[in-house]
C-alpha cells in the first residue's frame, strides 16, 4: 500500500541555538528586545546584576512542521498530558488573578 506525502522526522535539532541568563527586577518589563523596538532604534533589554529575579532567554530555529512548545517542554521536562497542561492553566489564571486583585488593592489606596 503506497501513501503519498511527506514524512516528519520523530525527533528534531534546533539550528542556530543560543541562551543567556539575565537578572532582572521587574516583572512587567521586556526581556527580550521587539522587532519594533530594534527599528525604532531602542536598546536592548540588559541583565541588571544583583536584581533577585532569573531568565533564561533562548533563540533558537526549527524546521518546518515542528513545534517550539515541544522543544520548550523537552527542556523544561513538562508533561504533555492534558490533565498537566489544564492545572498548569488553572494555577497561571490564579496567580494572574492575584496580581490583578493585588494592583486594584494598590490603587484604591492611593486614591
Amino acid at each position: 500500500l503506497a501513501m503519498g506525502g511527506a514524512y516528519r522526522h520523530v525527533v528534531q535539532r534546533p539550528h542556530a541555538l543560543e541562551w543567556q541568563l539575565m537578572r532582572y527586577c521587574d516583572g512587567t518589563l521586556p526581556l527580550a528586545q521587539t522587532d519594533l523596538a530594534a527599528l525604532r532604534g531602542q536598546p536592548a533589554p540588559r541583565s541588571e546584576p544583583n536584581a533577585p529575579h532569573l531568565a533564561l532567554l533562548i533563540q533558537f530555529t526549527l524546521p518546518p512542521s515542528t513545534y517550539a512548545t515541544m522543544l520548550l517542554r523537552e527542556l523544561t521536562k513538562q508533561s504533555t498530558e492534558l490533565a498537566h497542561q489544564l492545572g498548569l492553566n488553572k494555577e497561571s489564571t490564579a496567580s494572574a488573578e492575584a496580581v490583578g486583585e493585588a494592583g486594584a488593592g494598590a490603587k484604591a489606596g492611593a486614591k
